[in-house]
C-alpha cells in the first residue's frame, strides 16, 4: 500500500507539559487555511499536523478540499511560528502544518515546539475524492476518517477511527483506542491495527480470506467470527487462518481489548455485546 516512511518525532514528551501550562480560554480561528485541488483515483493524500485533529470524509466530486482551523490559548498572533501549506508531490498532494524548524515531506515529519506555538493546534477538515489513498499523521490528536481506498493513519496521543470501503488499513496510536473498518480487502498488503494503551478493534468482511496474528498483554480477545471464538478463548496470542489466508491481519494492544468483528455484505457490523 505505502512505503514505510521514517517519521522523526521530536515533540514528545513535550506535549503533556505544554497542556499542563495552558491557562485561559482556548480560542479558535476557523478557516485559517484552505486548499483545494483535483485528485485522481489512486493518488495519495499526505496530511501532517503535530497538534490537532484530522477529520476526513468522502467528497461529492473529484476535488480535494482542505480546511485548517487553528486554536490557541492566550493573546497574540496564533500563527506566530506556525506555517500551513499544501502542495503537489510525486504521488499526490502533501498538506503540512509546521512549527518552527519542522521538516515536512511525504517521507519525513518532525516537529519541535517552542514558545507561544506550544499551545497552538491545527485541526484539519478534509473532503477527499473517490479512490484517493490516505496517509495521515496527527501526532497529538484524534484521527477520524471515512473514505473509499486504502488508509495509513498514525497518532501518538489520540484515538484513531478509520472506515473505508476498500482496505487494507494501517492504523496506529500509542495512547488511545483504534477502530479500523473495511468492507472489502484489495490485494495482499497487511492490515495492521495497534495501540499501547487502549482498545484495538478491526472490522472485516465476513467472507474475508485472512491470516490473523492477534496479541494482547494485559487485555482480552473479543470476536464474533465463529471460527475464532474457541481459538481465542483465554489466550494472549492467537494465530489463525480464515479462507485461503490471503491478507495478513495483525492486531495488537498491550493494555486493552483486542477485537476482531464481522461486517455483513452491506458493511454493517453484527450486533454484539462489547465487554
Amino acid at each position: 500500500m505505502f512505503a514505510r516512511p521514517a517519521y522523526a518525532i521530536l515533540l514528545l514528551p513535550l506535549l503533556a507539559a505544554c497542556d499542563a501550562r495552558e491557562q485561559g480560554p482556548r480560542q479558535v480561528r476557523e478557516g485559517a487555511f484552505t486548499y483545494q485541488s483535483p485528485m485522481v483515483s489512486g493518488a495519495v493524500l499526505h496530511v501532517r499536523t503535530a497538534r490537532g485533529d484530522i477529520t476526513v470524509e468522502p467528497a461529492a466530486d473529484d476535488t480535494l478540499r482542505v480546511r485548517g482551523d487553528v486554536s490557541w490559548v492566550g493573546t497574540g498572533d496564533p500563527m506566530d511560528g506556525i506555517s500551513l501549506s499544501g502542495s503537489e508531490v510525486a504521488d499526490g498532494v502533501l498538506i503540512c502544518a509546521t512549527w518552527g524548524s519542522t521538516t515536512c515531506t511525504a517521507d519525513e515529519y518532525n516537529a519541535k515546539l517552542s514558545g507561544r506555538s506550544r499551545s497552538t493546534k491545527v485541526h484539519y477538515s478534509i473532503s477527499v475524492p473517490t479512490g484517493v489513498r490516505l496517509d495521515l499523521i496527527g501526532l497529538d490528536g484524534d484521527i477520524t476518517s471515512a473514505s473509499t481506498a486504502s488508509v495509513m493513519a498514525k497518532s501518538l496521543n489520540g484515538n484513531v477511527t478509520v472506515v473505508t470501503s476498500r482496505g487494507p488499513v494501517r492504523a496506529e496510536t500509542l495512547n488511545g483506542d483504534v477502530d479500523a473498518r473495511m468492507s472489502s480487502l484489495d490485494g495482499t498488503d497487511s492490515v495492521i491495527v495497534k495501540t499501547l494503551n487502549g482498545e484495538a478493534w478491526v472490522f472485516l468482511p465476513e467472507a474475508a480470506s485472512i491470516a490473523l496474528d492477534l496479541t494482547t498483554t494485559n487485555g482480552s480477545f473479543v470476536t464474533d467470527f465463529p471460527a475464532l471464538v474457541t481459538a481465542a478463548a483465554g489466550k494472549k496470542n492467537v494465530q489463525a487462518t480464515l479462507g485461503a489466508g490471503t491478507t495478513p491481519v495483525r492486531v495488537r494492544s498491550m493494555n486493552g481489548t483486542v477485537g476482531v468483528r464481522r461486517l455483513d455484505a452491506m458493511g454493517r457490523a453484527y450486533e454484539m455485546q462489547r465487554p
